[in-house]
């Protein structure tokens, strides 16, 4: 009777671990399926993201080929007047605006013999007012309209009976803020402003 009773208790204890193999191997073959499918759907979005990244690249060179284009045809310098001045830069310093300004003027930007590059004097010899947008003026010889200043001008504004202008002056690299009349005289080097007949 003890031998049945032994032999019952133990088919039953490996009835009950062979349940319990049965459901943890049912468990782990779950999990493992649940992986897989979150895996696959993991990859599924991974190719989506990757494709989105892929067509806004595309965009981006596209925009950027544009952008080039435009900026290669907007920055042909032949197609700029002989007299534009360039008075304030994001990109280039004081220093490079004063070699482009005596570039455009013809002088060697190589050599410098400490010779004054420009007139050391502002000579308004005459004017002629219309209206802010129309006149004409005659400094150091040149006849300057608002479509064509020399480089050398900065900032100009031209009333009836004066001229204020901003004159950069290569010498002492720096900007010259000065108001004339006309036939008036301003010495640069000196800072005298003499009347006389501004020739």
């Amino acid at each position: 009777m003890y031998t049945n009773i032994s032999i019952f208790y133990q088919r039953e204890v490996v009835r009950k671990l062979m349940l319990t193999v049965v459901v943890a191997l049912t468990f782990i073959l779950m999990s493992s399926l649940l992986s897989v499918n979150a895996f696959s759907q993991t990859v599924r979005a991974t190719k989506a993201e990757i494709a989105a990244v892929k067509a806004e690249i595309a965009t981006a060179l596209a925009i950027k080929a544009k952008i080039e284009a435009e900026m290669a045809n907007a920055t042909n310098v032949s197609k700029l007047p002989s007299g534009i001045a360039f008075p304030d830069s994001l990109f280039f310093s004081r220093e490079e605006i004063s070699a482009i300004q005596r570039a455009l003027l013809g002088v060697d930007t190589l050599k410098d013999d400490g010779a004054p590059k420009a007139p050391r004097v502002l000579s308004l010899s005459g004017m002629l007012y219309n209206s802010p947008d129309n006149w004409v003026i005659w400094l150091n010889g040149n006849r300057i309209t608002p479509e064509r200043l020399l480089p050398e001008i900065l900032d100009i504004t031209v009333d009836d009976s004066l001229v204020h202008l901003k004159w950069f002056d290569y010498v002492i690299n720096d900007a010259i803020s000065i108001t004339l009349r006309p036939h008036q005289i301003y010495d640069i080097e000196t800072g005298i402003l003499l009347t006389g007949t501004g020739k």
